[in-house]
């Protein structure tokens, strides 16, 4: 089965890369679907025909890495200080299946994120 998506052991610094403010708040100012509940961080994704196993065993082991992953949860946790919430999202097309970490849109912390970036 082929997995497309960060490799586990760049997770970490991928998420870094795209949680610093400017990159942030460019990705929510930019996404694709402006009315869109939330904005995709990082994820994983298979073939169609690899979903029962890629749901069974990839999917499992992708949440609990990025949940129990300190560095990763180190990340996370200035953004949910200011009131950023992070959801497990991701569809089944007949493209294939994916799994993804998004950060739930909230308009007093991009405010906030905003004052941040526009601080750097």
């Amino acid at each position: 089965m082929e997995i497309q998506g960060v490799p586990r052991e760049q997770r970490a610094e991928h998420l870094l890369k795209r949680l610093q403010p400017k990159s942030l708040l460019q990705s929510l100012e930019t996404a694709t679907h402006p009315g869109r509940q939330f904005v995709t961080l990082v994820g994983i994704k298979a073939g169609q025909t690899d979903k029962e196993e890629f749901e069974r065993d990839y999917v499992p082991e992708y949440k609990t890495f990025i949940r129990d992953d300190p560095e990763i949860q180190s990340i996370l946790q200035p953004y949910r200080d200011m009131g950023f919430a992070f959801v497990w999202s991701g569809y089944s097309d007949p493209t294939g299946v994916e799994v993804t970490l998004a950060i739930k849109r909230n308009a007093d912390a991009e405010a906030r994120l905003r004052a941040l970036a526009d601080s750097e």
